[in-house]
């Protein structure tokens, strides 16, 4: 429902258990095929990170947060965090 809602142009999934079963992605693709409205225009692909896609993106928010800190200490600019 999700993907005919918002229409995404790639799908990733990530973990350890797409890269211990292969056919999850294809069984992935094949349900979509079936319940989504343009299914040949999304693409369902495995994550290049693997098990630490989670672990990169938490530490590309500490970054971010980190960096924003420092400018808010650094200059007194105040700055509204999201």
């Amino acid at each position: 429902y999700l993907v005919n809602l918002l229409n995404p142009q790639m799908i990733v999934i990530g973990g350890g258990t797409v890269e211990g079963s292969p056919q999850l992605i294809e069984s992935v693709r094949a349900s979509a095929s079936k319940h989504t409205l343009n299914h040949e225009s999304v693409k369902i692909v495995p994550s290049a990170l693997g098990d630490q896609g989670a672990l990169v993106g938490a530490v590309l928010s500490a970054m971010d947060l980190s960096v924003r800190s420092y400018r808010v200490v650094a200059t007194g600019e105040r700055v509204v965090l999201d």
